[in-house]
């Protein structure tokens, strides 16, 4: 005797699970996000998959977060080239759009964003190889990325950024010229710190979640180093 199991999704047919990006909120909530043809579609729960909330944000969103009283921020890439913000209801405030995308340098920006526990938010602007400090209705501050490696490129993928503002420091993981991929600590002004090759693998743009802060060093998960010597 054989027994067929089906999984049906109590989420609309569009919401692929598979292909959900992940994003964790300064407010303890789980947020997850996929880009879609017409709209995008954004589910934050609880991290037990409880109190779940359905929102429609952008069509190319790729990377969402919240702050910690629960303003949500967007990050989409393709022509729209911005940033989103949202209540907790994922009614809109408003958005930025002064991140670079055209033919040339590719349509990936703004592939990331974070929320800090200051309540301001940081976007990655990587055809520009910035950072731009910003919040609804603001930009403070646009941060270039000093001394970057050379092989580190915008043109072969999105480009993945955490920020540490109790250390000071900036990651943005990379791909790179020659289809491996690298890992990129700054301080806060944009100056380069250290650059760390992933292994031979492109850098995806969660790469830079895989490595802790000790004192401002950069090490992987156990301390393992990787063939390269770096840590």
């Amino acid at each position: 005797m054989r027994t067929i199991e089906h999984v049906v999704s109590r989420h609309h047919p569009a919401f692929v699970v598979p292909a959900l990006h992940l994003g964790l909120g300064r407010d303890d909530k789980v947020y997850l996000v996929l880009g879609g043809r017409q709209d995008g579609q954004a589910l934050r729960l609880a991290s037990d998959g409880s109190a779940q909330w359905f929102g429609r944000v952008g069509y190319a969103a790729l990377a969402i977060t919240a702050t910690a009283d629960g303003v949500i921020a967007t990050a989409e890439t393709h022509f729209p080239h911005r940033i989103d913000f949202w209540d907790r209801e994922f009614n809109p405030l408003g958005s930025i759009d002064d991140f670079t995308a055209n033919d040339t340098d590719g349509y990936y920006a703004p592939s990331a964003v974070e929320a800090t526990p200051s309540g301001w938010f940081y976007a990655i602007d990587q055809h520009r190889r910035q950072v731009v400090r910003l919040k609804p209705g603001a930009v403070d501050k646009r941060i270039t990325l000093t001394g970057l490696d050379p092989d580190a490129t915008s043109k072969k993928g999105p480009v993945g950024l955490r920020v540490a503002e109790g250390l000071g420091l900036l990651y943005t993981a990379w791909p790179t010229t020659a289809g491996a991929g690298l890992v990129s600590v700054a301080k806060l002004d944009g100056e380069q710190v250290r650059s760390i090759p992933v292994c031979g693998r492109r850098a995806s743009p969660s790469a830079a979640t895989t490595w802790t802060t000790t004192a401002g060093s950069m090490s992987p998960p156990g301390g393992r180093r990787n063939r390269n010597g770096g840590r």
